[in-house]
C-alpha cells in the first residue's frame, strides 16, 4: 500500500495510525460511509449519524450516488492508544482505487470538527470518483468556510446558535470577503465555534439558493483527471455572484438572530424535572442506571451528551432545581474518574435530592395558595351560610317598656 500526504485547510492533526482490522459493522444507504470498529450502542448511534449525514448531503448538493469506493470511518474504541483528534487519510489500494479513511475517538465525537471532517471526506470521494492520485501527490484542499457549513448543514440533527446581529441596529454588516480570511476558532472554544459554524452554514444556504446553485458548486468543486493536474480550487465559486449572495446571506443570518428576544424564559419546576426525567431517560441501562453504564462501551460519548444537555437545561431551569442540576452535571464531569460504587452512591443523593426538590415546591405551592386565597379582594359567598346569625326576639321588662314610652313622647 502507498501512503498518499494530505493537508488539511482547518487545521486537524494528520498522522497514520495503524489501522484497526475490523470488519465493516454497516454501509450507509447510498455507499457513502462504511462504518468499521466494535459493535457497541455507541456505534449503531453513530451509524444512524453516517446514514442522516449522506441523507442530507445529497439532497443539499444533488450530488448523485456514487460508484466510487465508501468513506472508510473507523470508530476506535476507548481502550486504543489513540490520538484525541480526527484523523484523514487518502491511500491508493489495489486497482487504483481510492481509500479515504476517517478515524474517531469516542470522546470526541461531540466535537466540532466531526461535521466538518466528515464533509471534506465525503467531497473527497465526490472529487476523486473511484480514481486514485498519484503517489506523493498534492491532495486537493477545500475552504474552511465550506467545509465547516456544509458539515453543519448536513448534520441531521444540527442545532444552530443564535447569530449576534448588531448590523440589525445600524453596526457594520460581516462580509464574505471578511469570513473567507477568518480562520475557524478551536475545538476548544465552543461558543464561538457554534457561531462560525452557523454563520458558514448560512452562507452555504444562500449560496446553494442562488442562482446556479448546487450545480455551481460542484462545477468549482470539480473531478480528478490524473493526466490534467488539479489546481487548489479558489476561496469561492465563480459561478456564486458575491454580492446578491452577500444580501442573501445576511438576511438569513438576521432571521437567526431573530430568534433571540433578549429573554430567556424561565421553566416551571414541573416542566424542569420532565426535562431531567427526559434526560436520563436516555441512559438504556436498567433504571437508567449510570453506574451501570460505566462498564459499556462508548459511555463517555453518551456523558458527554448528558451533560451538555443538563447544561442547556440548567440556563432554563426554576432555580428550586439548581443544586439538583449541579449535582448532576457534577456527577458527569467525575464519571471518569469514579467507580461503579462511587457513582451509585451519587445517583441515590440525587435521587433524594430529586423528591426533596419536588416536596419543596409543593409546599411553596400549597402556600401560596393559602395567601392567594386570604387576599382576594371579594366574597365567592360559598361562606355566607356559616357567618350568618339567627335574629332573636327581644324581650323587654318592665323599664325596657317604660323607655320605649318615653322614646315615643320625644323627651
Amino acid at each position: 500500500m502507498r501512503r498518499i500526504s494530505l493537508i488539511v485547510a482547518f487545521g486537524i492533526t494528520l498522522f497514520f495510525p495503524g489501522r484497526a482490522q475490523t470488519k465493516p459493522l454497516s454501509i450507509s444507504p447510498d455507499g457513502a460511509f462504511s462504518l468499521n470498529g466494535t459493535s457497541s450502542s455507541l456505534s449503531e448511534r453513530f451509524s444512524r449519524r453516517l446514514s442522516g449525514f449522506e441523507k442530507q448531503f445529497e439532497q443539499l448538493t444533488d450530488y448523485p450516488s456514487s460508484g466510487a469506493p465508501p468513506v472508510v470511518v473507523v470508530l476506535h474504541d476507548e481502550n486504543d492508544n489513540f490520538q484525541d483528534r480526527a484523523s484523514l487519510s487518502v491511500d491508493s489500494v489495489e486497482g487504483s482505487l481510492p481509500k479515504i479513511q476517517v478515524d474517531f475517538s469516542p470522546g470526541e465525537l461531540d466535537s466540532g470538527a466531526v461535521s466538518s471532517t466528515l464533509a471534506q471526506a465525503i467531497l473527497l470521494r465526490q472529487y476523486y470518483n473511484g480514481k486514485s492520485p498519484t503517489a506523493g501527490s498534492r491532495i486537493v484542499e477545500f475552504p474552511e468556510w465550506l467545509l465547516h457549513g456544509l458539515g453543519k448543514l448536513s448534520e441531521p440533527e444540527a442545532t444552530f446558535a443564535v447569530i449576534p446581529a448588531s448590523y440589525l441596529r445600524g453596526g457594520t454588516p460581516p462580509s464574505i470577503p471578511d469570513l473567507l480570511l477568518q480562520k475557524a476558532p478551536s475545538d476548544s472554544n465552543t461558543l464561538l465555534l457554534d457561531i462560525y459554524d452557523t454563520m458558514t452554514a448560512e452562507l452555504v444556504s444562500a449560496g446553494l439558493k442562488g442562482d446556479g446553485g448546487a450545480r455551481e458548486m460542484k462545477k468549482w468543486i470539480g473531478v480528478f483527471d490524473p493526466n490534467s493536474p488539479k489546481r487548489p480550487p479558489s476561496s469561492w465559486p465563480p459561478g456564486w455572484p458575491m454580492e446578491s449572495v452577500e444580501r442573501r446571506w445576511l438576511l438569513l443570518m438576521a432571521e437567526k438572530s431573530g430568534e433571540d428576544s433578549g429573554v430567556v424564559s424561565m421553566l416551571s419546576l414541573e416542566a424542569t424535572i420532565e426535562g431531567y426525567d427526559e434526560i436520563l431517560s436516555e441512559v438504556s441501562t436498567p433504571n437508567h442506571s449510570l453506574a451501570l453504564l460505566k462498564k459499556e462501551k462508548g459511555a463517555l460519548y453518551l456523558i458527554n451528551q448528558l451533560s451538555t444537555r443538563l447544561i442547556a437545561l440548567r440556563l432554563r431551569a426554576n432555580p428550586l432545581s439548581d443544586s439538583l442540576l449541579d449535582e448532576s452535571i457534577q456527577l458527569c464531569a467525575n464519571f471518569k474518574k469514579f467507580s461503579e460504587k462511587k457513582i451509585a452512591e451519587s445517583e441515590k443523593k440525587l435521587l433524594s435530592l430529586r423528591a426533596e426538590t419536588v416536596s419543596r415546591s409543593q409546599a411553596i405551592d400549597s402556600y401560596l395558595d393559602w395567601f392567594e386565597a386570604t387576599k382576594v379582594p371579594f366574597k365567592s359567598g360559598y361562606f355566607n351560610s356559616l357567618l350568618r346569625t339567627n335574629d332573636r326576639q327581644v324581650q323587654k321588662g318592665p323599664i325596657g317598656h317604660y323607655l320605649d314610652t318615653v322614646e315615643q313622647r320625644g323627651w
